[in-house]
């Protein structure tokens, strides 16, 4: 038989759970706009019941139920939806990155404008057209050193702009490096932390939530493969090497320039490379060692035509003086192309003419050159051509990266949708519970005065009979 007080027993637990559910409904009210926050759950079951063994023979034995417990607090966490959000933001972290670099690049062409090296080019042709024209004339000559001036100095300026879009890539894969050492070596810390809660019996939950957030700020800028482990921690491999391994975290360091030429990610421990396969970091390493030689590469390509070019035709004429005309540009490369010192000192030098009998009005030399805008003596695409071609590249490859990070958004918005709607605090839900819970704590209360008033019965009530 039950125990005079085995009714209050049960009122108790339930009172006890009510309030448990009560004080979890309140925390996700009270998170429904903190990020990162999951959803708490009561998990209620009830408690064993209670046996009664009659003392009849022919009796069986009967049970009491005892009330209800409180056997979890879990959080509503879809696994597979946090695996998709966080390979999609690594795409998007790499696709950001190349996107940034390749729009940094085209900035620094300028096209289509009055200052860019395209219409420098023009210009610099239309003067060529006006020394044939007027090849005694002085004021003509220095002009056209003045336009080849300005294209050379354009095509300085961009190289060396291009050259501080490098430095530039170089200092914010540092600022990567450092912010993915200190997000694992936070995780292992949580790891650490959550650990003990765990072997507890407890679940950690807004723990784990901080370590979840942390997670998602390091897939976007690596790509990392991650387990939890039985005790509560999670392990991260970057590549085939664990970068955290429980309570522990290896530390990563740029290497500038590595082996490669380029710069690299090394393990600190052993200064091993490290393989990147993904993420924000892997977009500025190859806007930095892939990319971008590439443009400096055309742009080299393009200077280094112009001054052979122009050379080859300039050193078959004569100057008024009717000297042998020497080269009109100096350098092999947009690093250090520019107009001779010669011709700086004299715009005589200009070799114009295709003799040197001083005939009158003799341009056929310049008018060549000029030609060039048109046409190429080796039949390959002309100077400009091959310009517009770096800029028609350049554009399409900056609109394409666009679109995938466009697309890539997309997906991640729709994803983090669905993720908030498994994961995230409805308030509409949560209000649901806190009347649901409220009335079930109104309810055990209720049955604790009842209790209450039987105990009263029993021990003052009951006996006053007949006295």
């Amino acid at each position: 038989m039950t125990s005079t007080f085995f009714g209050l027993q049960t009122a108790a637990r339930a009172l006890s759970a009510q309030q448990q559910a009560l004080d979890t409904t309140s925390h996700n009210i009270s998170n429904a706009n903190t990020p990162g926050y999951t959803r708490q759950r009561v998990e209620l079951a009830a408690t064993p019941p209670y046996t009664v063994v009659y003392e009849h023979q022919d009796a069986q034995p009967g049970q009491f139920g005892t009330g209800v417990e409180v056997t979890d607090i879990s959080r509503s966490r879809d696994a597979y939806l946090d695996l998709q959000f966080r390979k999609v933001r690594e795409r998007l972290g790499e696709a950001n990155a190349r996107s940034s670099s390749l729009s940094t690049i085209e900035r620094t062409y300028g096209e289509p404008t009055d200052s860019g090296i395209g219409n420098a080019l023009d210009v610099f042709w239309t003067a060529w057209q006006d020394v044939s024209n007027h090849p005694e004339d002085l004021g003509v000559r220095q002009n056209l050193v003045e336009q080849g001036r300005n294209l050379t100095s354009l095509l300085n300026q961009t190289y060396n702009q291009l050259q501080d879009i490098g430095k530039s890539l170089e200092t914010d894969a540092e600022a990567k490096v450092q912010q993915i050492n200190d997000l694992t070596s936070q995780i292992a810390t949580l790891n650490a932390t959550i650990r003990p809660v765990v072997a507890s019996g407890k679940q950690a939950n807004d723990l784990r939530d901080q370590r979840d957030v942390l997670m998602d700020k390091l897939s976007q800028l690596v790509h990392v493969t991650y387990l939890e482990n039985g005790d509560g921690s999670v392990n991260i491999a970057l590549g085939d090497r664990l970068v955290v391994d429980g309570d522990r975290s290896e530390q990563l360091n740029l290497v500038n320039p590595g082996p490669s030429g380029g710069i690299e990610v090394h393990w600190s421990a052993d200064d091993t490379t490290l393989s990147l396969q993904g993420g924000e970091l892997k977009g500025i390493m190859d806007s930095r060692n892939t990319v971008l030689p590439g443009k400096l590469a055309e742009l080299d390509a393009l200077a280094a035509k112009i001054i052979q070019s122009v050379n080859d035709i300039h050193t078959t004429g004569y100057t008024l003086g009717g000297v042998v005309g020497g080269a009109f540009f100096t350098g092999t490369g947009a690093s250090d192309i520019a107009v001779s010192e010669a011709l700086e000192a004299d715009p005589n030098a200009v070799a114009a003419a295709a003799t040197a009998a001083g005939v009158p009005g003799d341009g056929s030399v310049a008018l060549r050159i000029a030609q060039l805008q048109k046409s190429s003596p080796d039949g390959s695409p002309t100077i400009n051509a091959t310009y517009q071609q770096i800029i028609s590249r350049l554009g399409n490859e900056a609109s394409q990266a666009e679109a995938t990070v466009t697309s890539q958004q997309a997906f991640l918005n729709n994803i983090d949708e669905n993720r908030q709607s498994a994961n995230g605090v409805s308030l509409d839900e949560e209000m649901i519970n806190l009347v649901k819970y409220q009335r079930g704590y109104q309810a055990a209360a209720r049955l604790v005065n009842m209790v209450d008033e039987t105990l009263d019965t029993i021990v003052n009530r009951l006996g006053l009979s007949g006295r």
